[in-house]
């Protein structure tokens, strides 16, 4: 019985990923970037720069849950300069977080450990504004809530490089996602959130 127990917790917090708190000499970053396809992390920075991050490594195909993300925070002005002008000029879509129709992956998703995202309201699940709308994640950072944990506010904008309504990984097996449009039932998508009044980085690819 213990045991049990014991496994059980460990799966809801592997289900979760990892979030862990990197500086510029951290050799985990990479460790964790390797874990996916080169083509799902190619947008992300080759080492750590920045002196604040934080980064969330999901590997639950079996609950539609595969990503990464690299939260950097207060970024050097000349190296956001760079990335900000990057994203723009990569970008698919791009979408204001303060928009009131976002297609979100895990969208009722909590930063509960314990979690199992219960449907909490059905309507959101397929809406006609979603129809020319790319997926994108849920954003939450699992880290110690501190001046540095994001959860996407009003300042950052979201940009889209990539989505396919369809996996192409050999490495995660998934079946049908109940929580999200028929058209979008699997899927990827890749890109970055960028707030240019707090000069905070969102590097993100999803699997779902």
């Amino acid at each position: 019985m213990i045991s049990t127990l014991i496994l059980c917790t460990l799966l809801c917090f592997s289900c979760k990923g990892q979030t862990l708190n990197n500086f510029s000499n951290d050799n985990g970053y990479l460790e964790d970037k390797n874990a996916f396809d080169t083509d799902f992390t190619n947008h992300f920075p080759n080492k750590i720069e920045c002196d604040s991050t934080t980064r969330t490594s999901n590997l639950a195909p079996e609950i539609n849950k595969v990503g990464f993300l690299l939260y950097e925070y207060d970024v050097e002005q000349n190296k956001f300069d760079i990335i900000n002008a990057m994203a723009k000029k990569k970008s698919l879509a791009k979408y204001d977080a303060k928009d009131s129709c976002l297609l979100i992956v895990h969208r009722f998703e909590t930063d509960e450990p314990f979690d199992n995202e219960p449907i909490l309201d059905s309507s959101l699940l397929d809406k006609t504004c979603y129809g020319d709308k790319y997926p994108i994640p849920n954003f939450l950072s699992y880290a110690p809530k501190s001046k540095n944990t994001v959860i996407l506010d009003d300042s950052f904008i979201v940009y889209v490089f990539e989505a396919k309504n369809k996996t192409n990984s050999k490495k995660f097996k998934m079946k049908t996602f109940l929580q999200m449009p028929k058209a979008w039932s699997n899927g990827y998508s890749k890109g970055m959130a960028i707030s240019e009044k707090n000069r905070n980085v969102i590097y993100w690819s999803i699997m779902w």
